[in-house]
């Protein structure tokens, strides 16, 4: 396959574009820390908010972003500059076309795309989804290694959302989830709900609509859920995740936690990843360990101290709240500080 790259991709292209090539060199066996550092800058660029090719015409800073360190500054260049990046293109040219339109899908990922795009042949990036829709509803997907019949279900509703909405304007998304959020509140043991992920951090597009709940009993959730006004059907139906389609054919996700874990939970989901990834690192220096539970001494695993808001969270490791919006992996923690 060859890379459509031009010079005036946008930061959202670009952050796909980097999240791709992380992908691909994980399948290829690359070393983790290159995956990882495509990774990062993924997260970095999604969340930036001038676009990097004006920081690029204007006054190149990308020795001042988080996550781009040098190589990753002469590939961005390259692309300003050229409308390519050849070293990419070395990565991918023999990959089959369609597996970059397929991993952009929600769930997918390069993995699951090439599996795909590979026993199925597809060549074509303009007909991979339709295609791979169509041999979905055959129930043909199924039969892959790391599918069946549940993921083809599945897969089927990714590819229905991805081709309607893509990617989604903020205040879009934002409308999405507060009719939910005004909906779910209702339900009798439901005692908290928030949006979460790039949608709290105020991001320009996200990628996919996250909410959080912290609840009293899982079963009347569900049911209660069920019958809202909003809601199409219920796609997973697990005890952490509830996956919904509303009827105006959105995906939503509604992670789910308990009312004392509520302050790890948020943080935890709110990202971003490479904010949280420093926080770990800042934590884990103090002999704490971090997760959606609460926070553990690395000395003693068997007790965890748990957390009912997130202010309480930052106030346990010495650090002043931050604004889900300035959690961007920059300096916000080292200026945190007590």
């Amino acid at each position: 396959m060859e890379l459509k790259l031009r010079k005036n991709l946008t930061n959202h292209e670009i952050s796909q574009l980097f999240d791709f090539i992380s992908g691909v060199l994980d399948l290829q066996g690359a070393n983790k820390f290159r995956v990882r550092a495509y990774d990062n800058a993924a997260s970095t660029v999604a969340q930036l908010d001038q676009e990097l090719k004006d920081m690029f015409l204007s006054n190149p800073k990308f020795a001042e972003l988080p996550g781009i360190g040098n190589t990753l500054q002469q590939k961005l260049t390259e692309l300003f500059t050229t409308g390519n990046i050849k070293a990419f293109q070395e990565y991918v040219k023999d990959l089959p076309a369609g597996v970059f339109t397929l991993s952009t899908v929600h769930g997918i990922g390069v993995k699951k795309a090439y599996k795909i795009a590979s026993a199925f042949n597809l060549g074509s990036e303009e007909e991979a989804l339709a295609t791979t829709m169509k041999l979905a509803q055959q129930g043909k997907i199924r039969h892959l290694d790391s599918f069946g019949e549940k993921s083809e279900k599945e897969l089927i509703t990714a590819l229905e959302n991805h081709i309607v909405t893509k990617r989604i304007p903020y205040n879009e998304a934002l409308q999405v989830a507060n009719r939910l959020k005004e909906e779910l509140i209702t339900c009798e043991d439901i005692e908290k709900v928030e949006v979460l992920g790039s949608l709290r951090r105020q991001t320009e597009t996200v990628g996919d609509i996250d909410l959080g709940i912290a609840i009293k009993d899982i079963g009347r959730v569900k049911e209660c859920v069920k019958q809202l006004k909003s809601v199409k059907r219920i796609i997973v139906a697990g005890d952490q995740l509830l996956r919904i389609q509303t009827l105006d054919n959105w995906q939503v996700d509604i992670k789910i936690s308990a009312l004392d874990e509520w302050g790890s939970f948020l943080q935890h989901f709110t990202g971003s990843k490479e904010h949280n990834i420093k926080l770990r690192e800042y934590a884990l220096r103090q002999g704490y360990s971090l997760s959606e539970h609460g926070i553990k001494m690395k000395s003693d695993q068997d007790r965890i101290k748990k957390f009912k808001t997130e202010e309480e969270f930052y106030t346990f490791l010495g650090l002043k709240w931050i604004p889900p919006e300035k959690r961007i992996g920059a300096e916000e923690i080292e200026q945190s500080k007590v």
